[in-house]
């Protein structure tokens, strides 16, 4: 005899498995996701496994709330207000 289920069904644990992580969508350069899939292909590994693995260590080696933010940010489009008529 098994363990018991947990899950009454497989779309339960299905769903709990989905609520215990965060999906997020982050821009990198090419040059960093080309490093990211590199590192993936040495350790035969998923990127989004090398990507956690990073930002753990880089939380857990840097007070970022101390020291600010690390090497150059990705350009963005500001929000332009119109320019108001005379």
């Amino acid at each position: 005899m098994g363990r018991p289920r947990i899950y009454a069904t497989d779309a339960q644990r299905q769903k709990a498995y989905r609520t215990r992580y965060a999906v997020g969508n982050y821009r990198v350069t090419l040059e960093t996701q080309a490093t990211l899939e590199a590192i993936a292909r040495e350790f035969d590994a998923p990127v989004t496994e090398v990507v956690n693995s990073l930002i753990q260590f880089a939380l857990l080696n840097r007070n970022w709330f101390v020291l600010g933010l690390f090497g150059k940010r990705l350009p963005y489009a500001p929000h332009v207000e119109k320019e108001k008529s005379r």
